[in-house]
């Protein structure tokens, strides 16, 4: 992490110590999973506010503090609007504060994610009314993809064998991938429902492709298995007997 991003970072967290210690009520309600969401939008509200006012006391300007720089592949993208960059530093916030709260191990990140989403949900697409793209999303599709190194070890391995494999049986082992991830996936979430299937067979893709270190793999990977692996048939999707009791 670059210095200057790293005391940005230190200043959020400092600002989210204060007021878990300053507001411990409020704090413990917009971070309780299981309290009315209302209340924990009202809570997150204030704690937000308290965090922004508590930076601009130390002469720190919040809307740089809390906004998390693009990354390089971002680059290329329209600038965000105003109400974009808002809920971009509400979400840094609100995920702050979670890790705060239930920490960084691995069994507890779907939990942050999802919850951060749930403090700041994402809106639908002003233009189309569609769903888009959630934190909750990204979890899913991390929690279900990675479920897959113990309950289908084969697929997995096949999938990431590369050319190594005959085409057909990757494109089998893929296959089968897709209807277990999809199918959790599209029963947790509005947004898969909304893509195209090769929309969603990619976005599985990428999901499996986000356990390898970022630095081993780039958008050339992708195309390539985009090309060597779809598109494939559908899943009946509304079969409740398609993948068992």
């Amino acid at each position: 992490m670059k210095p200057e991003d790293q005391a940005r970072m230190d200043a959020l967290i400092a600002e989210v110590e204060s007021v878990r210690n300053l507001r411990p009520k409020t704090f413990e309600l917009a971070t309780d999973f299981g309290a009315d969401i209302k209340a924990r939008w009202e809570a997150f509200d204030e704690l937000y506010e308290a965090i922004r006012e508590g930076l601009r006391k130390k002469r720190l300007s919040p809307d740089h503090v809390l906004t998390t720089p693009p990354s390089s592949a971002m680059a290329n993208l329209p600038a965000l609007t105003e109400a974009q960059l808002d809920r971009s530093r509400r979400l840094v916030v609100a995920l702050q504060l979670l890790l705060a709260k239930y920490g960084t191990a691995d069994n507890v990140q779907a939990d942050v994610f999802i919850q951060a989403e749930a403090l700041v949900p994402t809106p639908p697409d002003p233009d189309t009314g569609r769903p888009g793209l959630t934190l909750k999303d990204q979890a899913l599709l991390n929690v279900l993809t990675n479920l897959l190194r113990t309950e289908m070890t084969e697929d997995w391995e096949c999938f990431f064998k590369g050319d190594s494999e005959p085409a057909a049986k990757r494109k089998l082992a893929f296959r089968r991938i897709y209807a277990v991830v999809g199918k959790g996936w599209m029963d947790e979430s509005l947004f898969p429902r909304a893509l195209t299937p090769e929309q969603r067979q990619w976005w599985v893709i990428f999901a499996m492709m986000c356990h390898v270190p970022g630095d081993q793999w780039g958008d050339e990977d992708l195309k390539q298995l985009q090309a060597d692996l779809l598109p494939i048939e559908e899943p009946d999707w509304d079969d409740q007997t398609l993948f068992g009791p």
